[in-house]
């Protein structure tokens, strides 16, 4: 039982001794996350982002994406109650205690760390994947950020087309036409200014 704790607290323990490991460690997962969805936001429009980003944008990747990222990690939090409910149990039926038997049927911690590391990591993958595709076919149907954008010494706006706001990176801004079904990619040195429609609230 002593030998149990002590692997159950091994991830507490190292992310006392470790601290900034660990923050480290988790952040750059959550940014592989943001950057995965971008690739396949963008790529559903024709767009590799990679040529137009730069390393901050990376680093923000998971700044600018918060929703994908607290939903791709709602794995991690059904793991960890499960693991809870799963102690619960064994303490008040200890005679319920897997014996000896197939790996699946073992209550190692070790081995259930592992198996629950691997399927966050196909969820993640997976679930922004199909994330990124629903949103860019929202945008293909006109939903999504309206913007007017003006550009430097060209007074008035792009254009008279309803123009959504793909996306940006530090040095480039990224817009689609649903009418045209045209995506346009701009400088942010030739911006004047961008210029977001409200919402209008239905009576």
């Amino acid at each position: 039982m002593v030998e149990d704790n002590k692997v159950e607290s091994g991830f507490a323990q190292l992310a006392r001794l470790h601290p900034t490991l660990v923050l480290t460690a988790s952040y750059l997962a959550l940014t592989t996350v943001g950057l995965i969805y971008n690739f396949w936001l963008f790529r559903s429009f024709g767009i590799n982002v990679v040529d137009y980003s730069e390393t901050s944008d990376f680093l923000l990747s998971a700044v600018r994406t918060p929703l994908v990222i607290m939903l791709s990690v709602v794995p991690v939090f059904i793991l960890l109650a499960g693991q809870y409910l799963n102690k619960l149990w064994l303490k008040r039926f200890p005679s319920k205690k897997p014996g000896p038997g197939p790996w699946w049927n073992t209550d190692d911690p070790k081995v259930w760390a592992v198996l629950g590391t691997v399927f966050v990591i196909i969820y993640a993958i997976y679930f922004t994947e199909l994330y990124a595709r629903r949103v860019a076919r929202d945008i293909r149907n006109g939903k999504g950020k309206h913007v007017t954008v003006e550009l430097m010494g060209a007074p008035g706006a792009v254009t008279a087309d309803p123009t959504l706001l793909l996306g940006t990176t530090g040095k480039f801004v990224f817009l689609y036409y649903p009418q045209r079904n045209q995506t346009r990619i701009i400088p942010v040195e030739n911006i004047s200014s961008i210029t977001v429609a409200r919402k209008q609230k239905q009576r």
